[in-house]
């Protein structure tokens, strides 16, 4: 079930290996993504520096920043239409604002304890990029003379890096260290990091490390992934919960994919879960609504209580939920959020409970059986002395399930958290129910 076919160049296995347990500091937090030039009506960060106390007070610990650096814009004026094909990799882009305001708000959203990480797309340039002059040994060159296009679907033909050669390693290495050492960033999330050779990885974890405790994401499955980084994106999971809100597939599959997982990955594993199919190749999926239907917050209750560590975009609180930073700019986030509360209880729950945290943090996943109703999920996640149940129906029909000892002397989560069922009682849950049993 679990997508993890090796793309070219292989990531194949690495010299040495890094200890993937994930940052003490990321280990009870959610990923917010955050498009700068979309979250305020400026599209600045000085405007969205003014929005770090509203979302702190949500609960949000960690925030992730789509791509922030000049870009080749091709043939259009729109500086976000390609924001894929980097012109340097020491760059922001100037409609944001200058480094001294990026710096300012790096240090703001320090100082109201939440970390923030990048987004870096390592696997080529743009064609505008210096070193496409200066350096063409950097580059994957064709038989014919040309620039060898990188391998994905967005690309358009852009360059890709070669990382056979140790200068151009040396340079990404000096690029990614300029941001954690000038700006105080706390991680990265690179794109297509399957495209990029493991041993490069290990080599810039290994530096990156020697500045301070890095958070490190890659948008990719691989099991060799986890030699240099700390959280691998969960697309299948993001695909599986997108068919079973559309009612072609049983939701029992999404505990076979977490069993999978925890026999594919090391021990101290991590996977990014996401609702819906919002990824870089899919960029006007439309929104969580039109998408999931009645079950978004059903989805999201099994995002933030099965392992994992959940990303949520921004806006998808306000019912928005589309990622289409790489199209128009009408979209802008502000104003009222719609169900913000329901997102701030969420990160709530998981911090308050060690059997919801993050990776080898958290809790040890058990599938329940307490309905013969196959819509029914439920699974218990255990640390120490503290047990969370999650119960979810994901149907649009009315199901039933059991009342079973696992969830004697526990409460409620959601609703009244007093708790008199008698055990073997048969519960009633609405469509697209859900609850969370704590001990």
């Amino acid at each position: 079930m679990i997508s993890c076919h090796q793309k070219t160049p292989d990531p194949s296995a690495s010299d040495e290996v890094h200890d993937s347990s994930l940052p003490d500091w990321s280990k009870d937090k959610s990923i917010l993504e955050i498009n700068i030039g979309k979250y305020t009506p400026e599209g600045t960060f000085a405007s969205f520096q003014k929005e770090i106390p509203r979302l702190k007070e949500s609960g949000a610990g960690i925030l992730k920043f789509t791509l922030i650096h000049e870009s080749d814009t091709g043939d259009t004026d729109n500086p976000e239409k390609h924001p894929y094909s980097i012109n340097d990799f020491k760059s922001l882009n100037s409609h944001y604002g200058s480094p001294e305001d990026f710096k300012n708000l790096v240090e703001t959203i320090h100082d109201h304890g939440m970390y923030l990480i990048l987004e870096w797309q390592a696997a080529h340039t743009s064609k505008n990029h210096e070193w496409t002059r200066t350096h063409p040994e950097y580059y994957i060159i064709e038989a014919e003379g040309n620039h060898s296009p990188s391998a994905n679907a967005y690309s358009m033909e852009v360059p890709a890096i070669n990382y056979t050669e140790v200068k151009v390693q040396d340079a990404m290495t000096e690029a990614m260290l300029y941001w954690v050492t000038n700006f105080g960033i706390d991680g990265f999330d690179c794109i297509d990091a399957e495209l990029v050779s493991i041993n490069f990885w290990t080599k810039v974890r290994k530096a990156l490390n020697q500045s301070k405790q890095i958070l490190m994401v890659a948008e990719g499955a691989h099991p060799t992934l986890y030699d240099a980084f700390d959280i691998t994106y969960s697309k299948d999971i993001s695909e599986l919960q997108l068919a079973v809100s559309n009612g072609k597939i049983a939701s029992d599959l999404l505990d076979s994919v977490v069993v999978e997982e925890q026999e594919l990955y090391p021990n101290d594993y991590c996977r990014m879960r996401y609702l819906f199919i919002q990824d870089h190749h899919n960029e006007d999926s439309g929104s969580m609504d039109a998408l999931l239907g009645p079950g978004h917050e059903a989805m999201a209750v099994f995002l933030y209580t099965a392992p994992g560590i959940p990303l949520i975009y921004a806006g998808q609180e306000a019912l928005i939920g589309r990622r289409s930073f790489l199209l128009d700019q009408d979209n802008r986030q502000g104003g009222e959020y719609e169900i913000a509360g329901f997102y701030s209880v969420l990160n709530y729950l998981k911090k308050e409970n060690q059997s919801l945290w993050n990776g080898i943090h958290g809790g040890e996943y058990r599938k329940l059986e307490v309905s013969t109703f196959p819509e029914v999920l439920c699974f218990s996640r255990m640390k120490d002395d503290n047990i969370v149940i999650t119960i979810l129906n994901l149907s649009d029909r009315k199901v039933y399930y059991n009342y079973t000892d696992a969830m004697e002397g526990t409460k409620r989560f959601f609703g009244n958290e007093d708790n008199n069922t008698e055990i073997g009682s048969a519960i009633e849950m609405e469509a697209w129910g859900y609850q969370v049993f704590i001990k």
